[in-house]
């Protein structure tokens, strides 16, 4: 994959900063991959592109999305194979080509079992993906393969590391020799450093970093250096003038085709208007000046695609909470905010917002008396403005289920209430019957004195209260008890509520 590092008052082309690969760090995995889309290189040709309607990022976005390969395995190792000698990938057999790297590395047919060969006519290059180290350092060591009994040279190299990024330090004496370098650098005041690679004869030193990070100041021996994000550069060969292709790859160098205004088979005296077949600007295909010549570095894609995967969630919720109105919302710009095809939520805000940004949820916060949830629920206390994600399936169904045992906790209560308010009632209108004395006076009795006196037998006392004054206690005892039940219930409830409210408000 060609790759070009920008430096000042020089060009820098992928075999000065890529010659023998990062070999150190190929232990390293790619975490995700990438799809290919074949487009054709006369799409990208000034000839076969030039038009009104053509527009200049849709150019740049096909040839970016050729260059990207099939998804391979993970763990697989990757070796670009770069074939010269005019070998035009798109035509040749890829199952001998294949034969023939094979071949060439001197790997048997068991070893190579698990190996994949894969063809970028875009770029004209073959990308090996093997789990093997030993195949992937072999493949690597290729300089020459034999297809059809023609002989061709290649260039391999170990593709970088997945889940890495480069970066670039400038102004790095030409006095150290790549073992001092590596010292100076890789070392634990670098901690994310693996390796270095100085781009030939100059003072220009590429730095490959653990993680999609790359840290402003790396410390070389006891210098800190700045360091600057890698940036890679659409390539265009000045042979053909074919854009993704570089002029020591290219297929059909006989074919020559200016490079300023694409006519093909330009005389010596030829005399044009240079004309950019990227940008159209009034300079040569991919010139210095091109605004368009480098690409978003992968560290920036990868960071806009984590920023929109957490925004979209919560974007999709707010959307939701927007009521629709009869007229579309619009923003700054003018544009209408773009509707979400997700299930909608069930919460919906009673404003329209006016822009894309998400609109506030109003959240609200329970009083401070001890009141019911149920009235909670109801009632409508402060408002507080808060921003927060919406409430997924699994929480929004827990809160429908607390408030309907809520309800039906509630519904028997007031309905304990009427019971004991009827007791009550009942016990007030029938008169309680009144103790007898304590005390009783002496009666005289008459004794016969022939015969003995019986026992006198013990008076039973009136009982304090009715019998069912003492049904009553017990129904007031058991209803008490069910009611601090149903508070510490309620209580449990409110925690459980706000707990669940703080949880979504810190997601």
């Amino acid at each position: 994959m060609s790759m070009q590092v920008e430096v000042e008052a020089v060009d820098i082309t992928p075999e000065e900063c890529l010659e023998s690969g990062w070999t150190t760090a190929i232990s390293k995995r790619k975490l995700h991959g990438a799809s290919e889309r074949d487009a054709h290189a006369s799409l990208i040709q000034r000839n076969g592109i030039s038009g009104g309607g053509r527009a200049l990022t849709s150019v740049k976005k096909r040839l970016i999305a050729a260059w990207r390969l099939p998804r391979l395995p993970r763990e697989h190792y990757r070796v670009i194979v770069r074939p010269g000698g005019g070998m035009n990938v798109k035509n040749v057999s890829q199952i001998k080509v294949a034969h023939a790297l094979t071949l060439a590395a001197q790997l048997s047919p068991a070893e190579i079992a698990d190996d994949i060969v894969c063809p970028n006519p875009t770029q004209n290059i073959f990308v090996v993906s093997t789990l093997a180290e030993k195949n992937a350092r072999a493949y690597s060591k290729v300089e020459a393969i034999t297809v059809r009994k023609a002989s061709y040279e290649v260039s391999s190299y170990l593709a970088g590391p997945d889940n890495t990024c480069k970066g670039v330090l400038r102004g790095v004496d030409m006095d150290f020799n790549h073992e001092q370098l590596s010292s100076m650098i890789v070392q634990p005041k670098s901690p994310r450093a693996l390796q270095v690679k100085r781009i030939k004869n100059t003072t220009t030193v590429i730095v490959l970093f653990d993680g999609l990070k790359v840290p402003n100041y790396v410390m070389c021996g006891q210098s800190m250096l700045r360091c600057t994000l890698y940036r890679r550069q659409i390539d265009a060969c000045y042979a053909c003038r074919r854009l993704g292709l570089r002029a020591n790859l290219c297929p059909t160098p006989e074919d020559v085709i200016c490079r300023s205004c694409g006519k093909a088979s330009p005389s010596k005296d030829h005399v044009c208007t240079s004309e950019c077949a990227l940008c159209e600007g009034p300079h040569p295909t991919v010139d210095r000046i091109c605004r368009q010549r480098f690409q978003v570095p992968y560290v920036d894609r990868q960071r806009r695609r984590e920023r929109q995967r957490t925004k979209s969630p919560a974007s999709t919720g707010t959307e939701h909470l927007q009521s629709r109105s009869r007229s579309p919302s619009r923003g700054r710009t003018g544009q209408p905010v773009p509707r979400s095809s997700s299930k909608r939520s069930r919460f919906r805000s009673r404003g329209c917002s006016r822009s894309k940004v998400p609109s506030a949820v109003r959240l609200q916060t329970p009083p401070a008396d001890d009141t019911r949830l149920a009235d909670f629920v109801k009632e409508t206390p402060s408002m507080v403005t808060r921003k927060v994600p919406p409430l997924s399936e699994h929480g929004a169904a827990r809160i429908a289920q607390f408030e309907h045992e809520n309800a039906l906790l509630r519904s028997a209560f007031e309905h304990l209430q009427a019971e004991v308010a009827e007791l009550k009632l009942t016990t007030a209108s029938s008169p309680s019957q009144s103790p007898p004395p304590s005390g009783t006076a002496d009666v005289p009795i008459e004794i016969p004195s022939e015969a003995p006196a019986d026992e006198r037998p013990t008076k039973k006392r009136a009982l304090s209260q009715p019998l069912r004054d003492e049904g009553l206690e017990d129904l007031k005892s058991d209803f008490s008890k069910f009611i601090n039940d149903t508070k510490e219930f309620q209580a449990e409830l409110r925690n459980t509520f706000k707990s669940l409210s703080e949880a979504f408000s810190t997601a």
